[in-house]
């Protein structure tokens, strides 16, 4: 029985070392890379493969997808064995990226995992332009890095080892901010990727479970695959190619230092200008610029913060390979958006807003390099007004603007103003006034250059209120603040005493809230720990305002 066992285990060791990587393929080639892509399936079968390794590619060509099981072949057809015939299918869509995925790794388990998306490609650009990233011409769809898309397909799935992006200008910071939760490395070109796409019969016999080899190798492989005289590139021209290796680990400390950057240095963003001339221009408007290049110069503006912010940036570049033929400067990692012209910044801003790493203020320091801004934000949209005795509630959904803005409000017949600096990650925010009359209030918004957006004007009717109270929000639900508000009239004087029974006549909270004052008082309930404690349920709040005695029911839904 020991013999059996020991047997066992062994035999249990060998299928998890045959297992050691499976690298699943996303072949979007349901467009004009249709026979690009039957050719990169036959290269995957011309080498030998490393024992253990699962090969799985699903291809979408304009006929109908398959999924394969990629075995060493040398004929001139793909011979591999077909898993599933899928027939006419949306690889534009990310539930159809996300369940091939879930299928692959599920199905083939394995130590280490690996993710090819092998497509057309365009960073986090969307336009009318088809190459983008895994386009279908038989849907005309794309999926959106911008919208979110891409998140979503890469959302609730194994956590790869490595995501490679065979698709052209994918290595921006601004899609690695996206995705990079679902993946520990991350490999690609920050520029344009030739129609041959990464050599996979020099890079299969990497995958025989040594992490460290593959990352390392990958970029020089790539990059001098398409070298003057080499097969791919027959000719002596030298082309523009680059590949990088991205650690995702520092990944958030980075944004939140080049967020830092970006605040800091908005003062003096138009000596950067020339800075940005200088540096290599790639991709859609030759608007994007490599991160490397572009710190290793600003440190002659701030030396110590573009420093620090290049050398962990350095940390996360594994490995990295380019060519550079008009030798402008160390490219080759990770490109970032940094338009030169205004043209086609006004073009661009406004699909860069829906990214994440707008979140880094970083539209604000280009739209201050470029200068001559003129432009006048868009006024917010109102999205709810409420009168509590004389406190008008407005909220407000802010409109999209590359600057930071602020708002100034004018009330009360336009005799009294007020500005209000909200969070400027929040897409929403609330202004409360103090009113004492009928009357309007126009609302403008402010850039950082001092440009007004046209007023949102609105009306409001007052009235003195009758002595009273509410609790608000009720029912009570969630993480809600909530708030009992209560207006006293001027011949009320004495002590607030606040009780709260439960439905069995028990009283469950007893509380003193201070003397009684003429007009509006309040009391944050959430902020008491014995009101935080209530179980969910229906309440009776009874307040004595000196000798008037106040009842409201309350509903708790936690």
């Amino acid at each position: 029985m020991k013999y059996v066992l020991i047997i066992l285990l062994l035999s249990i060791g060998l299928v998890l070392n045959a297992e050691s990587w499976t690298v699943l393929v996303y072949m979007a080639a349901d467009n004009n890379l249709a026979e690009m892509g039957r050719l990169d399936i036959n290269s995957m079968e011309s080498v030998p493969q490393p024992e253990g390794l699962n090969l799985i590619v699903q291809a979408d060509f304009p006929e109908g997808a398959k999924r394969f099981r990629i075995q060493q072949d040398n004929s001139e057809d793909i011979s591999s064995p077909v898993l599933a015939n899928l027939g006419i299918i949306d690889s534009a869509n990310p539930e159809v990226l996300n369940s091939f995925i879930n299928w692959g790794f599920n199905n083939f388990p394995s130590q280490r995992k690996m993710l090819i998306i092998w497509s057309h490609g365009d960073s986090w650009y969307k336009g009318n332009d088809p190459k983008w990233i895994c386009p279908d011409e038989s849907s005309q769809n794309l999926i959106s890095v911008a919208e979110g898309e891409l998140t979503l397909a890469l959302t609730d799935i194994p956590k790869l080892d490595v995501l490679l992006f065979d698709a052209c200008s994918m290595q921006s910071i601004e899609v690695i901010n996206e995705i990079g939760f679902c993946a520990n490395y991350i490999i690609g070109s920050e520029d344009l990727v030739p129609q041959y796409g990464f050599p996979y019969e020099k890079i299969i016999p990497l995958l025989e479970g040594d992490l460290d080899i593959l990352i390392a190798q990958i970029p020089d492989i790539y990059v001098s695959s398409y070298l003057p005289g080499q097969g791919i590139n027959p000719g002596g021209n030298l082309w523009p190619i680059t590949c990088s290796v991205i650690k995702t680990e520092m990944l958030p400390l980075f944004v939140q230092k080049f967020k830092s950057f970006a605040i800091s240095q908005r003062p003096l963003a138009s000596k950067y200008l020339p800075i940005r001339h200088s540096c290599y221009s790639m991709n859609t408007g030759l608007a994007d610029i490599d991160i490397r290049d572009f710190l290793e110069k600003a440190q002659t503006i701030c030396d110590r913060e573009a420093q620090n912010l290049l050398n962990l940036w350095n940390t996360m570049v594994i490995s990295s390979s380019f060519t550079n033929p008009d030798y402008t400067g160390n490219i080759g990692t990770a490109a970032f958006w940094f338009p030169e012209s205004r043209f086609n910044f006004e073009n661009g801003w406004q699909r860069y807003f829906n990214l994440d790493f707008a979140k880094t203020r970083w539209l604000s320091f280009v739209n201050a390099a470029l200068g001559n801004d003129n432009i006048p934000p868009q006024p917010p949209i109102l999205n709810s007004q409420n009168l509590i005795y004389n406190t008008l509630q407005l909220s407000f959904l802010a409109s999209p603007d590359p600057d930071s803005l602020y708002y100034e409000i004018s009330y009360d017949g336009l005799e009294h103003f007020q500005y209000i600096y909200p969070n400027p990650d929040n897409s929403i925010f609330n202004v409360m006034l103090q009113i004492s009359k009928s009357g309007t209030y126009q609302l403008r918004a402010i850039d950082q250059n001092g440009n007004k957006s046209e007023p949102v004007i609105g009306s409001y009717d007052y009235s003195t209120p009758n002595v009273s109270m509410l609790v608000n929000p009720n029912p009570i639900s969630g993480t809600s603040l909530a708030v009992l508000r209560w207006w006293a009239g001027d011949e009320l004087s004495g002590k607030i005493q606040l009780e709260i029974y439960n439905l069995k006549g028990q009283k469950v909270l007893s509380k003193y809230l201070g003397e009684v004052y003429p007009g509006e008082g309040n009391f944050l309930l959430s902020s008491d720990q014995n009101f935080r404690a209530l179980p969910s349920g229906v309440y009776f709040l009874k307040l004595q305002l000196g000798k008037r005695k106040l009842t409201k029911k309350m509903t708790i839904l936690y």
